[in-house]
Formats: C-alpha cells, sequence, structure tokens
C-alpha cells in the first residue's frame, strides 16, 4: 500500500510538472516522511526507532526495484522516454551523447565513468553545477561521519541515558555535561571543514564560470553581447542617443513599444489558426473513415440516410483497395477508383459530349445533396452521396483482375492484352495537377474501358457513350469559377463532400454570432482574412518607431569585453534610471510585460512581494503544523475525545494515517509553493526566466527550512511533551533536551525515502512512458512537440529542496551523527540519477549562467547557523558553561567568514574582469606581451647609447667620496662570500631548519606548474590548481560557432507579436482521398499550412485512421534550436 501511494503521488506530481510548471522534482520538500517514525521518536523512553526505519525502508526498497525494473526492460525499447538526446535531430551533434550498450548490466561501467564534465560540455553550466552541488552535499557527510563516528557513538551509547535503538546513539542519551566538550570541539572541526568547503567551492566557481563566459561557445553568441536596460528615461529612449551614449561599440539597439493591441489582435490570429487546424483535421479524419469505409464494404454508414439510395448493385464497382497504406505510395494515392472525380472534375474536353455546368451533374442539385441514379441505370456507379451518375461497365471477369503494380501506376497508362492504351491512371505526381482517377483494377484488365456518362437537365436524361483518352489528359484548362485552383485533385467543389454530408463538417458556435451554427473552416478562413491587414498595419506603426517606447532599451554590442564595460559602467546620474538590468538575456526568455515598469513601481512591486513571501511562510505553518500533528494520533486520540475511535483500527492503517498520510497532504501543499513564487517573481519585476528562478531560489528555501525543518520539528517535539510540560512546566529544559535529538529519527526515514523513492521515480519517468505507450497525440502539432520537447529542470526549485536536506544532515551532524550515513546515501544516489537524467533526458532551456551555484553555497551556511544554535541551546539547558563559549565563539566566526566571502566574491559573481579579456587576446595569438623599461639597466628603453647625436649622461662623484660606487660593490662581493663560508662550516641543524621551511612552503604556497600535484594539495589550493588558465583548458574549443541570418538578427529582440518568424504555421496530414491537397490550396492564402511530413496510415484490416508524422524530417511547426 506505501508503495502504491507513492506511486500515485509521483504521478501526479509529474503530470503537475508537465502541464503547469514543467518541474522533475516528485513530491516536494516532505515527499518521504513516513512510517510513524516522527511520533515514536518523540515519545519518550518507549522507542520503536528501528521498527519504524524498517517499516519504512521495506516498503522504499520494494517500490524501488519496481521501478528499476521498468527502467531496465524499457531503456531500450523507448529511447524517447530514456534518452531522447540520443536521437532527437533538433539537437547539435555536440549536444547528443554516445548511445549506452544496450544490455541489462553492461551499460553501468560507461555510465559511472563518464564525467560529470560532460554535462558542462553537451547540456549546461548549471547541470554541470548542480551536479557538484551534490558531490559537495555527499563529501560533507562522508566527511562529518569520519570525525564525528568514532568519538561520539561510544559517546552517546556509554552516556549515562535511558535511551535505547537509535536513541542510544544520540545526545539526548548524554547525562554528564562535562563530556559536551567533546560535541563542541568536534563541531569546531566539522563546521570548520565546512566553512572551508564552501570558500573554495566559490573560488572555483569563479574561475569557472569565468572560463566558460570568455570561451569562444559562448563569447560569440548574441545574448553574451547584449545587455539590458531597464527604468530608461524618455529622453534616451531614441536609438541616435544610446548610439552617442555607448560609443562605437554599439552594433543593434531595440526599443520595445507598448503593443497591448496589437498582441491581442496576433493572440487571437494565433487561436483562430489553430481552431483551422483542427477543424481541417478533423474533416480530413472524417472523410477518410468513410472512404475506407466504402473500399471496405461497398457502402457508407450514411448510405442508409440517402433519400433513394438501395446501396451499391452487384454489377457496379466503386473502387478497389488500395494496395498500401502509406500516402507517398502510388498505390494509396491513386489507386482508389474515384469515377466520381471524372464526372465531376473533369475539363470539357474530357467526356463526349461535355457538360455544362455542376448542376448537369447533380441534377440541378447543390454540392453535398444526395441524389439518386437514375432507374434505367442500374450498372452505375456513384459515390455515398451520389454527387453523379458516372458508372463503369467491366467485363464479367474484371471484378478479379489485379491491382496495377506501383511501376505501371507511376508510368500514367497501363496497356491492354492487344496492345492498345485503354485507361490513363494517375501516379503520385500527378494526383495534384488535376488527372482523372480510374480503378486500378480496371487499368489492369483487358480489354476496352468503357465509361457511361449520364448527362442531366430538367427535362429527359440523355446517355452517352464515350472512351477513355488513352493519353495524358491536359490539364491547361481556365481555372473553375467557384475557386479550386490548380494543382489539387481535380474535383468541382469540395473533394470531402464526396464522402461526408455538409453537416458533418466541423462546425461551432461563435459568442459574436449569437450562437448560431457556423462552419468553422470557412469562418476561421475569414476571420483570418480580417485580422492580416489590422496585424499588418500595426507592426508598420510600431516598427516605424511611432508607437509609445517602454522604458527599456536591449543595445547589441560589437564584443564581449564591450558589452561588459558597458554593463559595469553607470550611464545616468538619477538613482535607479537605465540600470544595466542583466548581460547574456536571450530572446526566448524574457518576460516582456514586466519591462514596461518604472522605477518607482520596480520598488513597490519589490517591498510588496517581499512582505506577501512573509506572509506566506507564516499562514503556510499553519496547515503544515496541523498535518505533522497527525504524527502523534495518540496524543489527538486520548485528549480530543470524539476521535477516540482510531485507536481502534488496525495497526497496518495507524501506520499509514501516521506515516504516508502525512507526508502525501505535506507534499501536495508544498508542491503549490513553487508556482506561487513564480507568479509574484512576474509581479514583482523580474525580467527574465533566469531572474525567476533565481528569486524562486532564495524565496522557496525559506519555504523548505521553515515549513520541513523548524515547524516539523518545534510542533513534533512540542505536541510530545505537551501533557508533561502542562503538569510539570519547570521540567521543560529535560523534555526538550530530550525530545528535539530524538526527532531526528523522523529525517532518517525522510532521507532513505528521498534517497530511494524519489531517485526511482526520476529514473522510471512513468508520465512519459504512458504518453509514449498509449497517448500518442492526436495532431501533427502535437505529436512532433511532444517529440521534440525534451523535460525542463527549474533550477529554482531543485536546489532548495537538496540545499534544506543539507541544512536538515547538518543541523542534526552532532546531535544525532548516524545521519550523515544516510545523507551521504541519499545524495549519492540523487547525483546518480541526475547525472543520467542531465545527460541522456533533460533540457538545458532555462539557463542562468551558474548564478545560483553560489546562492545554493551561502545556503547551506544555514544548516550550519542552526546547528550551532542548537548546540547553544542544548549546552544552555543543561548549564554547560564551557562548551557554551565556545559554541558562541564558533557562530561569531562563522559570521565573519560570511561577510568576508561576500565583500571579496560579490563583485565577481555577476561581472567579467577585463584582464582576463586582455590576458585570453594575447594567449591566442603567438606574440610576446609588451616589453616594460628593465630596472636593471642604466638606460631607459628608448634610449640608443650608440647614437653618436644622443645626450650623453656621466657619473662625475658623489656627493661623499668620488668612487663610492665601486667600494660598495667589492664590499658586497666580500660580505657574500664570509657569509657562505659561515654557512657551509656550520652544522646540519641549519640545513634541517631550512629544508622544513621548504616543506612548508610548498603546501603554503605550491608551484602551479606541478604537472601530478596530490590530490590534498589540489584541494588545499584551488586559486592555484583550478584557476582561470586551468579551467579554461577543459573547455572544447572545437563546438561550432553560432551562425545568424540577417533576418534573425533584425527580429531577435523585438516582441513576439512583432516578429514575423513567430507567425502561425499550419500542419494537417496528407491522405489518400485528396483532401489536405485541396485544403492547403484554399488555406495557404490566408495563412502558412503544408501537409508534407505526416500522412494518414488505415489500420491493416480496418477503416479507421490513424496520424502517423516522419520525425526525422524537418517539422514545420517545431522551431530550429537557435544558440542565441
Amino acid at each position: 500500500m506505501a508503495a502504491f501511494v507513492v506511486d500515485s503521488l509521483a504521478l501526479h506530481i509529474d503530470l503537475k510538472r508537465d502541464t503547469q510548471s514543467d518541474d522533475p522534482r516528485v513530491g516536494s520538500a516532505r515527499n518521504g516522511s513516513t512510517g510513524g517514525t516522527l511520533s515514536n521518536a518523540t515519545k519518550g523512553t518507549n522507542t520503536s526507532s528501528i521498527t519504524g526505519l524498517v517499516a519504512t525502508l521495506v516498503p522504499v526498497i520494494v517500490y524501488a526495484a519496481v521501478c528499476m525494473l521498468i527502467f531496465w526492460g524499457c531503456r531500450t525499447r523507448y529511447p524517447r522516454v530514456y534518452s531522447p538526446r540520443t536521437i532527437l535531430s533538433s539537437l547539435g551533434s555536440h549536444e547528443r551523447p554516445k548511445n549506452l550498450p544496450t544490455g541489462w548490466f553492461n551499460w553501468f561501467e560507461p555510465l559511472f565513468k563518464t564525467p560529470d564534465l560532460d554535462v558542462l560540455h553537451q547540456s549546461s553550466i548549471d547541470g554541470f553545477l548542480f551536479l557538484r552541488f551534490l558531490r559537495i552535499l555527499c563529501v560533507i557527510c562522508l566527511v562529518g561521519a569520519c570525525i564525528t563516528w568514532p568519538v561520539l557513538f561510544p559517546l552517546h551509547i556509554f552516556g549515562g541515558g535511558t535511551g535505547t535503538q537509535l536513541d542510544s546513539l544520540t545526545f539526548g542519551n548524554v547525562t554528564k555535561p562535562s563530556w559536551y566538550f567533546v560535541h563542541a570541539f568536534l563541531a569546531w572541526i566539522f563546521f570548520g571543514f565546512i566553512l572551508y568547503m564552501i570558500s573554495r567551492e566559490c573560488v572555483y566557481y569563479i574561475n569557472l564560470r569565468q572560463a566558460y563566459l570568455l570561451s569562444p561557445y559562448y563569447a560569440k553568441r548574441l545574448s553574451s553581447r547584449t545587455v539590458l536596460f531597464t527604468c530608461v528615461p524618455e529622453q534616451f529612449r531614441d536609438e541616435a542617443r544610446l548610439r552617442k551614449l555607448f560609443g562605437d561599440s554599439v552594433k543593434n539597439v531595440w526599443i520595445p513599444t507598448y503593443s497591448s493591441d496589437l498582441d491581442d489582435l496576433v493572440k487571437e490570429r494565433n487561436q483562430t489558426a489553430l481552431r483551422l487546424e483542427d477543424a481541417e483535421i478533423e474533416l480530413i479524419r472524417l472523410a477518410n473513415v468513410e472512404r475506407n469505409k466504402v473500399l471496405r464494404n461497398g457502402k457508407s454508414d450514411i448510405e442508409a440516410n440517402t433519400p433513394g439510395r438501395d446501396g451499391v448493385k452487384k454489377g457496379s464497382v466503386v473502387a478497389e483497395k488500395a494496395v498500401s497504406s502509406d500516402p507517398t505510395s502510388p498505390s494509396e494515392l491513386g489507386g482508389a477508383t474515384e469515377l466520381l472525380e471524372l464526372a465531376d472534375g473533369a475539363p470539357p474536353d474530357m467526356i463526349d459530349g461535355g457538360v455544362s455546368s455542376p448542376s448537369d451533374l447533380t441534377g440541378g442539385a447543390s454540392i453535398g445533396e444526395g441524389v439518386a441514379p437514375p432507374s434505367d441505370l442500374g450498372g452505375d456507379v456513384a459515390t455515398p452521396l451520389g454527387l453523379t451518375s458516372v458508372a463503369v461497365e467491366f467485363p464479367s471477369d474484371l471484378t478479379d483482375g489485379a491491382a496495377a503494380s506501383p511501376s505501371e501506376l507511376n508510368d500514367g497508362t497501363v496497356a491492354s492484352p492487344s496492345g492498345q492504351t485503354d485507361a490513363t491512371v494517375v501516379s503520385p505526381a500527378s494526383y495534384s495537377t488535376g488527372t482523372t482517377l480510374v480503378s486500378p483494377s480496371s487499368a489492369s484488365s483487358g480489354g476496352a474501358t468503357m465509361v457511361k456518362s449520364t448527362t442531366k437537365d430538367s427535362k429527359n436524361e440523355t446517355p452517352s457513350i464515350a472512351k477513355t483518352q488513352s493519353q495524358t489528359p491536359n490539364t491547361d484548362w481556365p481555372e473553375l469559377k467557384w475557386g479550386i485552383q490548380r494543382g489539387i485533385p481535380d474535383v468541382r467543389g469540395s473533394v470531402a463532400a464526396q464522402w461526408i454530408p455538409v453537416h458533418w463538417r466541423p462546425s461551432h458556435r461563435p459568442l459574436a454570432n449569437y450562437g448560431r451554427r457556423v462552419d468553422t473552416i470557412r469562418w476561421t478562413r475569414n476571420r483570418l482574412k480580417q485580422l492580416a491587414p489590422r496585424i499588418s498595419k500595426l507592426r508598420r506603426k510600431h516598427r516605424a518607431g511611432n508607437a509609445r517606447r517602454m522604458p527599456a532599451a536591449f543595445i547589441e554590442f560589437d564584443t564581449l569585453s564591450n558589452a561588459q564595460s558597458a554593463y559595469q559602467t553607470l550611464p545616468h546620474h538619477r538613482p535607479f534610471h537605465m540600470t544595466p538590468h542583466i548581460n547574456g538575456i536571450r530572446p526566448e526568455e524574457i518576460v516582456w510585460s514586466t519591462l514596461r515598469m518604472k522605477w518607482w513601481e520596480r520598488i513597490m512591486r519589490g517591498f510588496v512581494s517581499t512582505a506577501v513571501v512573509a506572509v506566506m511562510v507564516v499562514f503556510w505553518s499553519l496547515p503544515a503544523a496541523g498535518i505533522a500533528i497527525i504524527t502523534k494520533i495518540d496524543f489527538l486520540t486520548k485528549n480530543v475525545p470524539f476521535l477516540s475511535w482510531i485507536d481502534k483500527l488496525p495497526k497496518p492503517i495507524l501506520g499509514i494515517i501516521t506515516g504516508l498520510l502525512p507526508a502525501v497532504a505535506l507534499s501536495l501543499l508544498m508542491a503549490a509553493a513553487p508556482m506561487i513564487l513564480r507568479a509574484i517573481a512576474r509581479q514583482s519585476g523580474a525580467p527574465s526566466n533566469s531572474m525567476i528562478e533565481l528569486f524562486v531560489l532564495k524565496s522557496y528555501f525559506i519555504f523548505q527550512v521553515v515549513q520541513v525543518f523548524l515547524v516539523t520539528t518545534l510542533s513534533a517535539a512540542i505536541s510530545a511533551s505537551l501533557t508533561q510540560i502542562l503538569e510539570d512546566p519547570l521540567s521543560v529544559r529535560n523534555l526538550l533536551s530530550e525530545s528535539l535529538p530524538k526527532a531526528s529519527n523522523f529525517y532518517v526515514s525522510y532521507l532513505i525515502l528521498q534517497g530511494l523513492a524519489m531517485s526511482a521515480t526520476r529514473i522510471v519517468h512513468l508520465p512519459s512512458l504512458h504518453r509514449a505507450v498509449f497517448a500518442g497525440g492526436k495532431t501533427p502539432r502535437m505529436m512532433s512537440t511532444r517529440w521534440h520537447r525534451l523535460k525542463r529542470i527549474h533550477w529554482g526549485s531543485d536546489f532548495p529542496m537538496f540545499a534544506n536536506m543539507g541544512v536538515i544532515v547538518i543541523s542534526y551532524s552532532c546531535i544525532a551523527p548516524v545521519i550523515l550515513g544516510f545523507g551521504a546515501m541519499c545524495f549519492y544516489l540523487v547525483h546518480k540519477v541526475y547525472h543520467y537524467n542531465l545527460l541522456y533526458v533533460y533540457s538545458s532551456e532555462i539557463d542562468t549562467r551558474g548564478l545560483l551555484y553560489p546562492h545554493a553555497l551561502m545556503q547551506i551556511l544555514t544548516g550550519v547557523y542552526l546547528a550551532e544554535i542548537c548546540l547553544i541551546g542544548l549546552f544552555g539547558i543543561q548549564a554547560a558553561v564551557g562548551p557554551l563559549l565556545m559554541m558562541l565563539m564558533l557562530a561569531i566566526f562563522t559570521l565573519l567568514v560570511q561577510i568576508s566571502l561576500n565583500d571579496a566574491l560579490g563583485p565577481l559573481l555577476y561581472n567579467l574582469p577585463r584582464s582576463l579579456a586582455v590576458q585570453g587576446l594575447y594567449d591566442d595569438v603567438s606574440e610576446e606581451l609588451p616589453v616594460v623599461d628593465n630596472p636593471e639597466t642604466q638606460y631607459d628603453s628608448d634610449f640608443d647609447p650608440s647614437d653618436p647625436n644622443a645626450v650623453t649622461h656621466e657619473e662625475i662623484g658623489s656627493r661623499a667620496v668620488e668612487g663610492t660606487k665601486g667600494y660598495s660593490k667589492v664590499a658586497l662581493r666580500i660580505l657574500s662570500s664570509s657569509m657562505q663560508e659561515k654557512l657551509s662550516a656550520t652544522t646540519g641543524s641549519v640545513s634541517s631548519f631550512f629544508h622544513g621551511i621548504n616543506f612548508w612552503t610548498a603546501w603554503i604556497s605550491p608551484d602551479g606548474k606541478d604537472p601530478k600535484p596530490n590530490f590534498l594539495l589540489k584541494w588545499l589550493h584551488p586559486e592555484v590548481f583550478h584557476d582561470f588558465s586551468a579551467l579554461r583548458n577543459r573547455i572544447p574549443t572545437d563546438l561550432p560557432d553560432p551562425e545568424y541570418t540577417p533576418e534573425l538578427l533584425r527580429e531577435a529582440y523585438l516582441q513576439p507579436s512583432l516578429n514575423k518568424l513567430l507567425d502561425p504555421m499550419l500542419w494537417i496530414p496528407a491522405d489518400a482521398a485528396g483532401v489536405s491537397k485541396q485544403e492547403v490550396e484554399h488555406s495557404k492564402g490566408v495563412v502558412n499550412i503544408t501537409d508534407q511530413s505526416s500522412w494518414l496510415k488505415t489500420r491493416e484490416g480496418g477503416v479507421k485512421v490513424k496520424i502517423k508524422v516522419d520525425f526525422e524530417a524537418e517539422s514545420p511547426v517545431v522551431a530550429k534550436r537557435m544558440r542565441y
């Protein structure tokens, strides 16, 4: 049952992620609390921590095993689910990893040998730094276990307390205050290690980010040379003034305009176009289904409702079943007999006697109405709607003839046994050029094929016999007056109307039409015709600069160095005016609605957003605390009378109520927080998706710490001891000191669930697997979009979740050190799962250029502060003055280290120093650096003493004694030689002293040119062995440079409503009946439309059709991946 609940929760959260936030996390911060461990951990001495741990571990292991079996079985069968980055043509060759072996177990070794650096090369710097963040947390847990376990486990076990099982390994089992010096001493060692770890990671991050952003692969992108300025004063909302302000380095300037009217029109146009696409596809599907029924049964479902229709008689042949269901196959496109088209669409010179008008063919009936065949023509052949009275009479043995082969169809004619050409047969190339369609069976049979047509008028019917033309019919005839263009099936009127009645066509009831039904295809075409000129007029107005301009500007510079110079300068003399907001912003991540905000509006919205987040954190704690109290079901049943019946439930049911039920409720509660925070970030004025993720990272971390850690721990601990505190208020000190350490058992279970269940859920990808097997998509657009769209990671909600897990582990490291082992296991498993997904599954659409990593590192320090505060409180409760003072000093030291890190590294987080650009310039060319004056010579660098005309400078004396300089040189030489003699005569003690100095000098200030430094030396000195030059060599230099067309450069930073490249393209499937060809011809005048690379496939032995898409071909609706 537990596995089923976790599985259902994971599926629910993943489905919500795909539709709303695309967040790949399963559950939220507390998806993983289980098994009643919190309630049992805080009961007192009657603990069942081992029982609760086993109750948590068993179902989670079973669930993880099932997920891994599904992954192993489906990994090679469904590559689109488990390795889409290896097969998608929309990705570049450098973005696709190598395929893993297809065996059951032989893929482990290649995967584990793949370094995390491949994620940096093939995905993004954010993905690489996220993996490094998980590794850092795992290393902290392992080192912490090595420091604390050998000392604290024996200390806690023999501490004199009454705790049992896991409780005997906690701080609460120590009763002697003098033993707390050990905890304080180990806290200094372990927390000092964490501080140094974070400091060296900040140094590593800055060097890596600088090397990445200055690499040619990134520096040549358009976004790297573009700076967004917000709050631009009105007098500077002019391209000429901006060019004058920033100089000749400016290449392009884009100033957005207020375009709400244009945005509304474009939005309506896009919605109307998609409605037209859906209606076209529905029409094609209906027509082909009815056509297939005729091909299979000789009659369709609508014949019974057609007046005067007795069905198709035995002497008639309507059509022969297609040879192939592939739309590109000649038999599918031209193999079916559609003699209706011969009479209804052929030009006058193709039928003896000719026809004068469409009404002659239908007896005066309009297109789409049923017309009964004449009673005296028993052998006539008619379509389901009876639009014609054309019939084909065959010899008795003709109905058993084989269909023409593809080669015969491609040739265009079929020869009879007598050597005569009997009928014209259409090929795929001529199918859309107005050629008459003839049955393959009739084309391949012997004997002459006679076509009997009946010309009708209001008085009589005159049958006439005409032999089919033996040569290709002449299609160069005038355009029909009712609008059918050349290049489509040669049918007068609608092709679909031959198979379905008019009232079957897609329709809807617009509100503007007072709810009256209209034909959807015709209505949407007319609406698109009305919107097109209005949109074009407004676009010309905005492009000409005649519209009101927003207080923002995108400025492209010629080089990255000049863009950084503009970003770091102060362009305006007034505060908050013309702020260089962000460098490296990409067009697809811009939040256009926030660019209109003025400086004072941004300030007000920032204050309001902060207040809203604070209120959410406070009030979110109320339901979170209520859910946490559910884990104390025994307390509720004793003190709330109407809940006493819960005690009578079976123990497995109680375990679910106290374990999985709170986990599910809290997960659903926390899952909504990131989506709400992203909405708040947009309202606060964040101009890009990367800035939104940065806002979410900061805010959601507060949610995680308060809701997942503080509220759960304190509410459970207080509720467990509330009755005893009320009875004896003076016992609060001892009760809290015992309850807080025991609450760690809850987080042990939490880490187990996160490490096993969450990792298994993220590796199996159940929602994607369900879509791949059961829900492929109903339209070519939907199918192609799902095929090419990769799962996105929202870093703003992933970093805080694991940062909070690190905070929990660090906070309990000295109180309950057993949690360090489970934390190391959890982070290791999550790292391996993300390593696989970032290489083979996830996308890198959200690119913050690594800005989230240093903030996540600083969030780890929250765990250090909380651990210090907790130890200070516990030491104070037990009146341990010495350890208390040691922890106070450690807290002050931690604060000073963080302030120093922020001051030293803060300016380098967002800016690139110019010194690196100069260094890279001289490193790229084989030239020496400029020569400076040599202080050891007596001449300047520009003075030539051999020049006879040069001015000479001679020393003629000194202020003291002549020749002093020569005597001083002799004295120094004598002193040096005497010192060397004395040193050589001394004992070996002096040499050993200098040897010791040299040894420590190598560790304090190592030589960066050492080819093979040891691991510890590299770890201690990242500024030497992981500096800019070393990390730059790890960035590949053979990556392709981005290519931009002139049109793309002009349209890059225009608003979406102004960008012509974003105009809709409709995509419908090709079909054997030819409906798509006609619909493309009719619609292409009002909207871009195509039927290429998609077709209808008739299911084997049936009449239903299915849409197929050629995923290898270029998709007309998925934009080409562009590296801005």
